[in-house]
């Protein structure tokens, strides 16, 4: 598979640990989304015992209202 930047990338995988800010969406409130980045990428760097470089953007708990929560992590 070949790697294209800022492009997203799906990809089967085995358990991984994603640490990062989390923050409860809805879909009203979902275009919020980059403004979690925003806050978080600044201490992508300082996060301890992180295996590369790589980003994750996680959507999980959904609610039978259509709200979620959304994790931005390494």
């Amino acid at each position: 598979m070949q790697f294209t930047p800022n492009v997203p990338r799906f990809a089967d995988s085995g358990r991984i640990l994603v640490a990062g800010l989390a923050h409860r969406y809805n879909q009203k409130t979902k275009n919020q989304i980059p403004a979690l980045w925003r806050r978080f990428v600044p201490y992508t760097a300082s996060i301890p015992a992180k295996s590369g470089t790589a980003t994750y953007g996680v959507c999980y708990n959904y609610g039978a209202d259509g709200s979620f929560d959304y994790l931005c992590g390494v």
